[in-house]
């Protein structure tokens, strides 16, 4: 009965895992459709920072 309850609660710990990497796919798709670049480290989306061009011999 032991071994039973142990192996429903593996089963259900590998679902939550694998539901939890599709939603983070879903995340990281999500933001890098929209321009953004994921940080894992903080599982957040950023936005791409504006790069300023200096041309240095205009005239």
């Amino acid at each position: 009965m032991n071994k039973l309850i142990a192996a429903t609660l593996m089963m259900m710990l590998l679902a939550g895992l694998l539901a939890w990497q599709s939603h983070r796919w879903t995340m990281v798709s999500d933001c890098r459709a929209s321009g953004g670049v994921w940080d894992g480290t903080s599982s957040k989306c950023r936005l791409v920072p504006a790069r300023i061009f200096i041309e240095r011999e205009l005239l």
